[in-house]
């Protein structure tokens, strides 16, 4: 269970960055969206209108839809306000003269002219503000993605170095225990103490079926070394008794090991 839990708990964490900077990645560009089409819907909207009115004005003695162009465009200009407090006050400086401005008044003409020409440069300041908030949310938005493309990269290297300490190297140590023993090796053991419980009891079970095996094997070979002993034994006491001196035969430890019949 709990290598189960360890593994489960690394990837699950490394998954749910993933889904959280995949979320990141749709907000952000939902936020996108809507400030790109304030740009596009309000501030665009009213450079036109009052592009509309100043070449309505210039052709006022030539167009006779020059009026009817202009009136059109001033109720639309209205209509899409985005800053009421410094927009308002320009737009009726040309509803009380734009009338007069038709008629041929130069000081009316001049008036409006001055505040169809504030009033555009009033949103093209507008839309390099928004432009610069929607290159600012972007960039936030990026710069957070590289944040958690890092973490979720970085976690995803500790899990796996983690998975490799706790799994990986203790069964790797189970295997080249086994290659021993096939090897020949019958004292070959694998070590308990590293890895979840789960590999450590692995290795116990092994260590226990090995012992097991050369429980069963020692027999045989303690018989095959009596019978050994005991031929060399005879083969020793069949060489003593060709001579006929006494003769006797030591270990190490001074213990007999063969003598003749002298």
């Amino acid at each position: 269970m709990r290598l189960r839990r360890e593994a489960g708990l690394g990837v699950g964490v490394v998954l749910a960055l993933q889904i959280v900077l995949s979320v990141l990645t749709i907000t952000l560009l939902q936020r996108m969206g809507p400030a790109i089409e304030h740009i596009l819907e309000e501030n665009v909207e009213m450079t036109q209108a009052v592009e509309e009115m100043l070449g309505a004005l210039a052709a006022r003695r030539t167009d006779p839809t020059a009026k009817s162009t202009f009136e059109a465009a001033l109720s639309r200009a209205r209509s899409t306000v985005t800053q009421p407090g410094v927009e308002l006050p320009l737009l009726d400086r040309v509803t009380t003269s734009w009338e007069a401005a038709f008629l041929g008044d130069a000081q009316a003409t001049r008036r409006v002219v001055e505040a169809l020409l504030e009033l555009g440069e009033l949103n093209r300041e507008a839309m390099i503000a928004a432009d610069r908030g929607a290159k600012r949310l972007g960039q936030v938005g990026a710069w957070s993605a590289v944040i958690l493309g890092a973490l979720a990269l970085g976690l995803g290297i500790l899990v796996y170095r983690r998975l490799r300490l706790h799994l990986e190297l203790p069964i790797e140590g189970v295997r080249s225990t086994l290659q021993h023993v096939r090897e020949g090796n019958m004292q070959a053991r694998c070590a308990t103490g590293e890895g979840p419980a789960e590999v450590r009891q692995i290795a116990r079970d092994v260590n226990w079926l090995l012992d097991q095996l050369l429980q069963r094997s020692e027999p045989a070979v303690h018989h095959d070394h009596h019978r050994r002993d005991q031929e060399v034994r005879r083969v020793l006491a069949w060489l003593l008794d060709r001579s006929a001196r006494p003769m006797i035969v030591v270990d190490g430890r001074g213990h007999v090991v063969a003598a003749n019949r002298p």
